[in-house]
């Protein structure tokens, strides 16, 4: 149960953080949980008044997530791992504001906060592309709405990811997407995918191909996430995922998820520095 407030340009949910299925075998946070708990939140961005009817009225259009930057903050660490100790209701405060909009993309911020400290949990900056239901294809804003936001103040939206050069002989791994893999549009969406990054980095370490982790990475705390979701997967579809250290930074892995030599999404994960062997 949440109680929406709305400002012009942002908008407030108060909930409760954490369930048990939130926490992996590692009995971490899960990335990909935080990562879907976060979008969630986009939908109520559709109920302020700076978002109009036009963008879903003839339901032929609709915004999909296709860059993101998650920052993981210390604070969420330490409420989670009081959480598991004591399991407890723990009121907290997401808020998503409208950042920028472009030809056929909107911009917004997502923090979540816990309600009695105050203290920042995590923030995303994400990018929505208007697509086609049909087509597929990205489409140019509704003038309507362009006329909405124009009179709300806006800053740079987030940048374009930029990949790093994949190494030769990286480690890869290949699966197939299963049913459960797909949401209500009937393809994978960005979390499925980051799913797969981590288990293949979890994988990877079990191979002995990440040799500057000296623990499974699933075990070290996240600090950003940054995605670029180029492609869609569906029901069946044959997948790999390379992933390799970064050539500077050992708390950074690159991870490239492609199917029959088509790129579908770029990952980077920073870690916090942990259990990370100095080469």
């Amino acid at each position: 149960m949440y109680i929406p407030e709305h400002m012009p340009s942002l908008t407030f949910i108060r909930t409760h953080l954490f369930d048990h299925e939130d926490f992996n075998r590692a009995s971490r946070i899960s990335m990909r949980r935080i990562a879907r708990y976060m979008q969630w939140s986009r939908m109520v961005v559709y109920q302020p008044k700076f978002i109009t009817n036009d963008l879903f009225k003839d339901n032929t259009h609709r915004l999909f997530a296709t860059s993101m930057e998650y920052t993981m903050h210390p604070p969420l660490y330490e409420v989670s791992a009081d959480w598991q100790r004591s399991p407890c209701i723990i009121p907290s405060l997401i808020s998503t504001r409208l950042v920028s909009t472009g030809r056929s993309t909107v911009d917004l911020e997502t923090t979540i906060s816990t309600v009695d400290s105050k203290q920042l949990l995590a923030s995303l900056k994400c990018k929505f592309t208007f697509v086609d239901l049909q087509t597929r294809k990205s489409d140019v804003l509704p003038e309507s709405f362009k006329r909405a936001v124009s009179k709300y103040p806006t800053t740079q939206g987030l940048g374009r990811f930029t990949p790093v050069e994949r190494p030769p002989d990286v480690f890869q791994y290949s699966f197939r997407v299963r049913p459960s893999d797909t949401d209500f549009n009937k393809h994978t969406n960005n979390a499925s995918y980051l799913q797969w990054c981590l288990d293949t980095a979890s994988i990877a370490f079990l191979e002995g191909r990440l040799s500057s982790f000296t623990r499974d990475p699933l075990y070290f705390d996240v600090y950003q996430m940054s995605m670029w979701y180029v492609g869609e997967s569906f029901m069946g579809s044959l997948l790999s995922c390379s992933v390799w250290p970064d050539q500077k930074n050992l708390l950074m892995l690159h991870f490239v998820i492609e199917s029959k030599g088509k790129i579908l999404f770029h990952c980077c994960i920073e870690f916090y520095s942990g259990h990370i062997s100095k080469l």
